[in-house]
């Protein structure tokens, strides 16, 4: 749980990598202690059951299918020294894909079949997107007190752009990261009472609040998403009149109805909002061709043939695209040399071979799976939302990917919102 919290929020203004390189040591670390209770834990007779239910489990299988495809791509691949320790900004080589396995195993692991375990895990989660969305809006209104507004502030047509990143550095990972976080909070907030209920309830609205003054289209795609998603399912004619029903809970929704607008006045006010403005008039204009996005996707697909069966490898595609640049793409964009194809899907073909990328899917369909089982059998109404929280924010996650180079830092929470679905299996 402490790495749940502590990778999101780390960084150091006096590193060159001001984000990656202190939330990889802190997860290089972290993962490092938890092989040694794993090793200490598998020598316990009283916990063969719990090894035997990791072992015999499916999805974890999938999920280990899955690195084994990372591994052979970075051996294979075009760099193989990078994809092994990341490259100097990213940090994003097999080594850190392997902490995240550990870090999978290990809330397995310690999680098991306890529910207060698994509710203060879920509450870490939330905590911790609602702590960086606290950072993300301060930011937005001006108030940063650790590092100067020049690193998210951007020109765009002679005009300054704002794109705040928060803790996690980029405003296309924090809006990615806080998909992750935000319907799960929301669930939590449903399915608490008393203070612990506004705590959950302020953490989505500042998560919302934060990924909309992100300025990242495809989250704001994502959130919407996810948000419909939870009404869908949870929505029902005998919500509402249990809600009108009761006086608390009636009262509840009226402040949050004048929260809204309140919060988008102030936003509206602050010399920020330009920024979603023009975000939001390029969405409306450009859609998926923003940025060279299409002609991006377009060179991209060139090079699936090239390396379905085993991939170029993590962090290999900065390398291997130049060749495959069309010239109008290089006429957009003369000075980019791009990192990936702002498409998780694309991606994952293109570093880790269709092999590779059968799996992901695979991975995908089946959490999927595990998640709706999981709400249909839960135990009690609380854990049903949830579950539904849960799947909310899988699927707005889903969502941005289409947009999005996959942030594996954050695949971190991914884990361990499978690992409450495991249990079920």
């Amino acid at each position: 749980m402490s790495l749940l919290v502590v990778v999101p929020l780390v960084f150091s203004r006096w590193v060159n990598a001001i984000y990656a390189l202190p939330k990889f040591a802190v997860l290089l670390t972290g993962s490092s202690v938890l092989v040694l209770l794993l090793i200490g834990t598998a020598l316990k007779p009283s916990r063969n059951e719990m090894w035997g239910r990791i072992v015999e489990s499916r999805y974890a299988k999938v999920v280990c299918l899955y690195f084994v495809a990372i591994a052979i791509s970075t051996i294979f691949g075009v760099a193989p020294l990078v994809s092994l320790f990341g490259s100097n900004s990213n940090f994003m080589g097999l080594t850190a894909r392997l902490c995240f396995l550990v870090c999978f195993i290990s809330l397995i692991a310690s999680i098991g079949a306890s529910e207060k375990r698994l509710l203060t895990t879920l509450w870490a989660m939330a905590l911790a997107g609602g702590l960086v969305a606290t950072y993300a809006c301060s930011q937005f209104f001006g108030l940063d007190p650790f590092v100067s507004s020049s690193v998210y502030t951007f020109n765009s047509d002679g005009a300054k752009i704002v794109r705040v990143g928060s803790s996690i550095g980029h405003a296309d990972h924090l809006g990615n990261f806080l998909l992750y976080t935000t319907p799960l909070s929301l669930g939590l907030a449903f399915a608490s009472r008393g203070g612990v209920r506004l705590v959950a309830s302020v953490a989505t609205l500042l998560s919302i609040a934060a990924i909309v003054c992100s300025g990242t289209r495809g989250a704001w795609l994502g959130i919407i998403v996810g948000i419909g998603a939870m009404a869908l399912l949870e929505w029902k004619v005998e919500t509402v009149k249990r809600i009108l029903a009761n006086k608390g809970q009636l009262i509840r929704v009226i402040a949050v109805a004048c929260v809204l607008p309140a919060a988008t006045v102030l936003i509206a006010f602050s010399p920020s909002s330009r920024s979603i403005i023009e975000r939001a008039k390029l969405m409306m204009t450009e859609g998926a061709s923003s940025s060279g996005r299409l002609l991006l996707w377009s060179d991209s697909i060139k090079m699936i043939p090239r390396f379905a069966i085993v991939g170029c490898g993590p962090e290999g595609f900065r390398k291997a695209f130049p060749v495959y640049k069309s010239e109008q793409l290089v006429q957009l964009s003369p000075r980019a040399n791009n990192e990936s194809p702002h498409n998780a899907y694309l991606e994952t073909a293109i570093s880790y071979g269709l092999p590779g990328a059968a799996v992901y899917v695979l991975m995908i369909a089946y959490a999927l799976a595990l998640m709706l089982r999981a709400r249909r059998h839960a135990r009690s109404q609380s854990w049903r939302i949830i579950a539904t929280g849960l799947l909310a924010s899988f699927l707005a996650v889903l969502s941005h990917n289409i947009f999005h180079l996959r942030s594996d830092l954050h695949r971190l929470v991914f884990f361990c919102a499978v690992s409450r679905c495991v249990r079920f299996v």
